[in-house]
């Protein structure tokens, strides 16, 4: 039964009985001499009369039963071993991803299996209740449907960037049919079934599972992967490279791709790659920016199958004059300073002791500490780090190990051991860390690195996290940073740069190592996000307001999205907030943009690779599978659940009914009357 809440409907059947017992009628007297002929009469007259009254009972109560039935319209069908009771339950699932933009057949994809979907509710219409999921997992598709909601459901279906699992679609499916006790359930998946969505899915239920695959009719699909900016310091006015990585589908003849790099909004270069028998290209465009502030770039390629992952967002800072502010003890600080002035990018002050103004202190990007005899003030350096400042930290060579160990102890850094007089020469790098990684890529060709007579030893336990950039010959580190999440980094070199006691300040690494210093204190940032990814965005936050909130806004949205405050730092979850990737700003409530982010769609629809119908069973893993092989089989598992639904005869049967009512009212009489005289 389709309604079998409408079965309370039928204690309605006593109201034509009653109206039948009760249905008083006064009778007129009339006084006749001779009765005999009265009673025949009488008697003939009541004899039809009762006949009458029961055909129209009969005919009042059938018609009310084939209405009832019609409301209830219940469902005739064999049994078949696995039925059970219960409202017929469908479940489907459209895969709405990206990749079904694609043509399949006349339609695209998306369009196709649409269609599918409405075939099946439509030959279940108005038997059950139907969900309708796509990759959104929007409200109403949290709950069963009736048949006139779940059609206009999948009519309003469109291409969504929500990606979804196997397991997280079955489970999401499992438990909104759940709230329906019927045992009669179905679930079809209808979707390309790309390989990196669908894997082994949950034995949690034992109902059918139909998966019907989509064939696309060709693919293709020529996308960027990835990109990145291969410069280590991005200056004004000089060239910038940026490096990229481009993928063709196995079954794209695309002969050539147009890249187009454009830089706020304005065409910077393009360039024609040609793929020959290649899938995958690396190629290096080449600008430069010469406006300071926050840069937009972006990376386009010409392909008009699939459009999401032809254009590639990231976005950077270019900081005024970088401010370094320098204390010196009793040396020479030429080499510093002139490492640093010696591009105009830099603005270097000099003082002679630590008690820096807060000017001075808010302005600066870098703070070295010059080969100071004694290390003071241990605390107001604390400060200087929770503001997020980086310190550089040279020893000198005549250093205070007391005063210093006492001040490492309180910034969290390891004490120094001892003083080593053994003469020792640079040789490893950390070529992986930002600070070094490109600078020093032609390490093997470098003959002058420099040496030192003696240097100091570190030992001990750190409290902030610590990692050795550079190394001695004999493994002893010469440059370490210390860091802490939220705060300024420390750099510590173990090594007097005096010129009596090294080369350092003469060699081919100092100049670049100073100003790659100088530039990471400036806090560029290059940035590119992933929608959608378990990782948190993490950005750099000046304002001292702890308990601000932030928004994120972009063309024609703005969410506040799942936040916390970690020192320096905002720490964000967009989860599903956001869906269109480009170029978002992050403002405070009064509006205020504090920071530019660039938000890419994940690569994972790009891929055109997809399962096979043979080899859907084995991917899944269910048991009760069946793959639809081409011919609509996928409504055979319909039909264990549902039955013949003969409303349309009730009513027509209610209907004749009531006209068998009407015609003994209007015509019974008349009908005796004529018959009269025959029997007389």
């Amino acid at each position: 039964m389709v309604h079998p809440s409408f079965l309370w409907a039928l204690l309605l059947l006593v109201i034509p009985v009653i109206v039948h017992l009760f249905n008083l009628r006064k009778y007129k007297k009339e006084y006749f001499s001779n009765t005999n002929l009265l009673r025949s009469i009488l008697s003939e007259t009541q004899k039809t009369s009762k006949l009458k009254k029961r055909l129209l009972l009969v005919a009042r109560m059938f018609a009310m039963v084939f209405i009832i039935l019609a409301f209830v319209q219940p469902l005739f069908n064999k049994k078949q071993p696995g039925q059970f009771s219960g409202q017929p339950i469908i479940s489907i699932y459209i895969d709405n991803s990206y990749s079904m933009e694609a043509p399949a057949g006349q339609l695209r994809a998306i369009e196709d299996v649409k269609q599918k979907a409405l075939d099946i509710i439509k030959l279940t219409e108005n038997q059950g209740m139907y969900q309708v999921l796509t990759n959104d997992f929007i409200e109403n598709q949290l709950q069963l449907l009736p048949y006139s909601e779940a059609k206009e459901a999948i009519r309003a279906i469109q291409i969504s960037s929500n990606r979804k699992t196997a397991n997280e679609i079955w489970d999401k499916q499992i438990k909104t049919t759940q709230t329906n006790t019927s045992q009669r359930k179905v679930f079809y998946w209808l979707s390309d079934f790309q390989k990196n969505q669908f894997d082994k899915i949950n034995q949690i239920a034992d109902f059918p599972l139909t998966c019907i695959p989509v064939i696309h009719n060709e693919k293709r699909n020529v996308y960027i992967d990835s990109a990145f900016i291969y410069s280590p310091v991005i200056k004004l006015n000089e060239d910038v490279k940026i490096i990229y990585r481009i993928h063709k589908s196995r079954g794209d003849k695309t002969d050539k791709s147009l890249v187009t790099l454009i830089l706020n909004d304005a065409v910077k270069t393009r360039k024609e790659l040609v793929w020959g028998n290649q899938f995958v290209l690396t190629d290096t465009l080449t600008m430069k920016v010469v406006s300071k502030d926050w840069q937009y770039l972006k990376l386009n390629i010409s392909d008009p199958s699939i459009s999401f992952d032809n254009e590639y967002f990231f976005s950077f800072y270019i900081a005024p004059k970088p401010y370094i502010s320098m204390i010196n003890g009793e040396v020479d600080h030429k080499f510093i300073v002139n490492a640093l002035k010696a591009d105009d990018n830099f603005e270097v002050h000099n003082f002679q002791n630590i008690d820096l103004s807060l000017e001075e202190i808010k302005n600066s990007n870098l703070i070295i500490l010059n080969q100071l005899a004694q290390l003071n003030q241990a605390e107001k350096i604390n400060e200087w780090l929770k503001g997020n400042k980086n310190i550089a930290i040279f020893l000198p060579s005549d250093v205070s190990i007391n005063s210093y160990n006492k001040a490492m102890n309180t910034l969290g850094l390891q004490p120094i051991s001892a003083y080593e007089q053994k003469s020792v020469r640079i040789k490893q790098f950390n070529l992986q860390d930002p600070l070094l990684k490109d600078v020093f890529s032609q390490l093997d060709k470098l003959s002058d690195l420099p040496s030192f007579s003696f240097y100091y030893g570190m030992s001990g336990y750190s409290k902030r996290a610590k990692e050795v950039l550079i190394s001695y010959d004999n493994g002893a580190p010469f440059l370490i940073r210390y860091s802490r999440l939220g705060e300024g980094s420390i750099y510590l070199f173990t090594g007097s740069i005096a010129a009596s006691q090294s080369d350092f300040v003469y060699s081919s690494i100092f100049a670049p190592l100073m100003y790659k210093m100088g530039a990471a204190a400036s806090s560029f940032q290059v940035n590119s996000y992933f929608l959608r990814s378990a990782s948190s965005l993490i950005f750099p936050m000046s304002e001292q307001n702890k308990d601000r909130v932030y928004s994120i806004t972009g063309k024609n949205i703005k969410v506040i999205p799942t936040q916390r405050r970690i020192g320096n730092q905002l720490h964000c979850q967009l989860h599903e907030s956001i869906t269109e990737s480009g170029f978002y700003k992050v403002e405070n409530l009064a509006g205020k943009t504090v920071y530019q982010l660039a938000l890419n769609h994940q690569r994972g629809e790009s891929r055109m690779e997809f399962l096979e119908a043979g080899e859907l069973e084995d991917a899944l893993g269910y048991k009760n599978l069946e793959v639809d092989n081409g011919n609509a089989s996928y409504l055979n598992n319909l039909k264990s659940i549902t039955g013949i639904n003969l409303w349309k005869i009730w009513v027509l049967l209610a209907l004749l009914f009531l006209v068998l009512e009407m015609v003994i009212v209007l015509f019974w009489d008349k009908a005796n009357q004529l018959t009269k005289p025959n029997n007389q």
